[in-house]
């Protein structure tokens, strides 16, 4: 490893950029949850749906709904579902 290469990595870094700018940095954690489907454009789907049930309501007119499943446009005689009922509902989005 050269010197230089080896000192910026005991450096702290920095939190402004050379042009003022905040950077923020994040710790990404590990998703240790299985796919519920191998195909990743489903399972990014599933993941986005479950994601956004963790901060709003799903409603119907006036009424609350609970989801569990969606359909793509592509194919609309596949449901996929939400959740694995199998290990438990999951906690995110699901409302009783």
């Amino acid at each position: 490893m050269d010197t230089e290469k080896h000192n910026y990595l005991k450096k702290k870094p920095s939190v402004v950029d050379e042009s003022g700018d905040f950077i923020f940095r994040f710790v990404l954690s590990s998703n240790e949850k299985q796919p519920l489907y191998s195909d990743p454009l489903i399972e990014m789907v599933r993941e986005q749906i479950c994601n956004l049930l963790n901060v709003v309501v799903m409603t119907s007119g006036n009424k609350e709904v609970n989801i569990d499943g969606f359909k793509l446009l592509n194919n609309l005689d596949c449901v996929y579902k939400l959740f694995d009922r199998k290990k438990g509902a999951e906690t995110s989005g699901e409302r009783r």
